[in-house]
């Protein structure tokens, strides 16, 4: 594979791909100048000359990602709050999505026939099942939940629909869990009424 790439081209490459590896998600070029002690102008020279060879390839944000044959691309619709709760009405969404942000995660994740999509989370009420501030949250549109399912449900509160990622689980009440004892669990009533919107089903992070 790797015969049309010049010493240094396949020591930038190897970089990028075990960073990938890693991640998930490429280095900014900032991150390749401090591994490679050299300027963010050199490592933009040697992404374009990669790029030019099928190696790597920049989005239309300029984010670089590799070219694998396995990936599927995401798209970052917008950012959740693992608290109570940012404002994530349709409008909201519609208007992120018009966005370039995408991440690349293995196509063996995700199914094609499914509507599939990232958020960012903010906040920490889920941290004690390891969802933290600025993970990548890979959701799937599903309007019900079962017991102990992570859902992005959306809060109704008069005239505002805020997003809140909880665990739900329903017994004799519906009840939003957090997994972090400094929060309250939401208890769905007349008065707190709420919709199931996604289901969790990956989450990405970078370490």
């Amino acid at each position: 594979m790797f015969n049309t790439l010049s010493a240094q081209q396949k020591k930038i490459w190897d970089y990028y791909y075990d960073y990938y590896k890693k991640n998930w998600v490429c280095p900014t070029y900032a991150d390749a100048a401090e591994f490679f002690e050299i300027s963010t102008a050199g490592v933009f020279k040697h992404v374009i000359n990669l790029e030019k060879l099928g190696y790597l390839y920049r989005s239309a944000s300029w984010v670089v990602s590799l070219f694998l044959s396995n990936l599927s691309r995401v798209k970052v619709i917008a950012k959740a709050s693992c608290g109570y709760g940012n404002n994530i009405s349709d409008v909201d969404i519609e208007e992120y999505s018009d966005s370039h942000q995408e991440i690349e995660v293995p196509s063996a994740m995700i199914k094609n026939w499914d509507a599939w999509y990232a958020l960012i989370a903010e906040w920490d009420s889920m941290k004690d099942i390891w969802i933290n501030n600025w993970d990548y949250l890979v959701i799937k549109y599903q309007s019900f939940a079962q017991n102990g399912d992570i859902v992005v449900a959306i809060i109704k509160d008069g005239f505002e629909e805020k997003a809140t990622i909880k665990q739900y689980w329903k017994g004799p009440q519906e009840i939003l869990k957090p997994k972090n004892s400094l929060f309250r669990p939401i208890i769905l009533d007349e008065n707190t009424q709420a919709e199931i919107r996604w289901k969790l089903v990956w989450v990405i992070r970078k370490y």
